[in-house]
């Protein structure tokens, strides 16, 4: 379970704010070191870990023999060394069916495939949705849908990552429900929309189940609750962020909860990538707003959505220098104990962000980067973290401590 604000401290360990605990880093990958950056470029996507093969799987949006983006992996050997691998290099032909330009993290079915979205479609499309299949030792991209096939892009363009029925308990997709996903722009007003891929035989059957207006800018994975409620995130109609709840009655759907953040005590623009417990409750984080004794824009906050009720759980930056870290640049993800970690891209011990754990009372620094001179450890850690079965740690740096490009780390708390 999770420990929300007013949990007795006596049930978890308590460490005070800002200190960080002895975890052990290690960088386990820095992408661009490969000429022509074969091995893969740009800021890497979430990643993904099959705890089968003690695997991690992730994409890159550059990079690669065609400079179209990665699919790759880093397995770990019996001595504890990575080894990384380019599964696929995303080409462009005419077509490009699928698209190129990976732009959100993957998920898995029950075969093992793997889908996701990409930057730019086919025919120079505002984006599409693919599926990577294994063939032997080898894996193929299966083109799904290409965005802005209808008139003013009513099919909407510029896609976000996916969900579908089961993934917020740990199930992998069983290839015969919907795929549901946003897009930033089209739908049937402009402003971007909600829509769903459904496997129908032969292919895939697309609809925009809700078109915004209005609204702000939808954005980021969508989580589905097991009621099959979608819960999402927009810029706001204030521009200061939004979080909104859709539910299908009667074979329709619509908004049955929304909430604009205040740009203040509530937070300011929700990031990618929300936590859904077995009680229901959403748990996510804003990049900024807060408390703003020594930020005066706030440092961001962790939240929650029970109900109705939106409540910020946490406040960052409540310590002088931001020592306990500041925008939260990511997800939550739970650990074992039901504590929820996620990454800062600022502040911290070092002021190069750091690994957060939030215990449903008080967050710790399990991690501050940037120890050294010259920050060979790398420094602003962004997306969602994953863990292991051991309970090790994996993210993802913006700058590694090698070229500056983005790295891979693991550690051990």
């Amino acid at each position: 379970m999770i420990y929300r604000a007013g949990a007795l401290a006596a049930m978890v360990v308590v460490l005070s704010a800002g200190s960080c605990s002895a975890a052990k880093f290690k960088a386990i990958y820095s992408f661009c070191v490969e000429q022509d950056c074969a091995d893969g470029a740009g800021t890497p996507n979430d990643l993904f870990y099959d705890a089968a093969k003690d695997t991690l799987y992730g994409t890159t949006w550059g990079g690669g023999e065609f400079g179209k983006g990665t699919f790759y992996s880093l397995k770990r050997n019996k001595k504890g060394k990575w080894k990384h691998s380019v599964l696929f290099a995303f080409p462009c032909d005419t077509q490009c069916p699928g698209g190129y330009s990976p732009g959100a993290g993957l998920i898995r079915d029950k075969d093992g495939n793997f889908y996701s979205t990409s930057r730019l479609g086919a025919f120079g499309a505002p984006g599409g949705v693919f599926k990577l299949v294994r063939a032997g030792k080898s894996w193929t991209e299966v083109g799904l849908y290409d965005f802005c096939q209808q008139p003013s892009c009513a099919d909407g363009g510029s896609p976000e990552g996916l969900t579908y029925a089961g993934e917020a308990q740990g199930q992998p997709y069983d290839e015969v429900s919907p795929l549901y996903g946003v897009t930033a722009m089209g739908g049937g007003h402009g402003d971007g929309e909600v829509y769903s891929l459904t496997p129908n035989g032969d292919g895939w059957t697309f609809s925009v189940i809700y078109s915004f207006l209005d609204a702000g800018v939808p954005f980021g994975a969508l989580t589905m609750d097991a009621n099959e409620n979608l819960f999402g995130r927009t810029t706001g109609r204030n521009s200061k962020g939004a979080i909104f709840e859709l539910s299908k009655k009667s074979g329709e759907w619509s908004v049955s909860y929304w909430h604009d953040l205040n740009g203040a005590s509530d937070g300011e623009i929700a990031n990618r990538g929300f936590f859904l417990d077995s009680s229901g409750i959403v748990f996510g984080a804003t990049r900024l707003g807060g408390d703003t004794e020594f930020e005066s824009e706030g440092g961001g906050t962790i939240f929650e959505l029970s109900g109705s009720t939106y409540q910020v759980v946490h406040d960052f930056c409540t310590t002088q220098d931001c020592r306990d870290g500041m925008e939260p640049a990511g997800g939550l993800t739970p650990d074992a104990n039901g504590n929820l970690l996620g990454v800062v891209d600022e502040g911290g011990d070092y002021a190069h962000g750091g690994v957060y754990r939030w215990n449903g009372s008080q967050s710790t620094l399990l991690y501050s980067f940037c120890k050294k001179s010259g920050c060979p450890d790398g420094y602003e850690p962004i997306n969602e973290v994953t863990l292991d079965l051991s309970g090790n740690i994996y993210g993802v740096l913006a700058h590694n401590g090698i070229n500056s490009e983005a790295g891979i780390f693991e550690l051990t708390p």
